[in-house]
């Protein structure tokens, strides 16, 4: 596919297909940062399907199945989603002798 024809075929599904997605990737990650990276590079993934000649035949499903394999694959990372610490106090033993050291 010419590359013109993939920018039209990608932005024409991104405008409506979006919002419906990010809410979908945010149901499964709960970070609204992740789930936004996650759905861009879904559609930079779709763009690159369409300009090495995939044929997709339901772009809506196939988005959708991208998300969820991206999304497990973050998942196996070590470092893979935004870590909520506990704040050092919490961590630290503050009750100790510190006149000493």
């Amino acid at each position: 596919m010419y590359r013109e024809q993939a920018s039209s075929v990608v932005d024409e599904l991104f405008d409506v297909w979006y919002a419906q997605l990010l809410r979908y990737s945010m149901r499964l990650v709960r970070q609204k940062s992740t789930a936004e990276e996650v759905v861009q590079d879904t559609f930079l993934d779709f763009y690159k399907a369409l300009r090495s000649g995939t044929d997709v035949q339901f772009p809506k499903a196939w988005t959708m199945c991208v998300v969820r394999r991206k999304i497990y694959e973050r998942r196996q990372e070590p470092f893979g989603f935004e870590q909520e610490y506990e704040a050092l106090g919490e961590q630290a033993d503050l009750t100790g002798d510190w006149s000493g050291e």
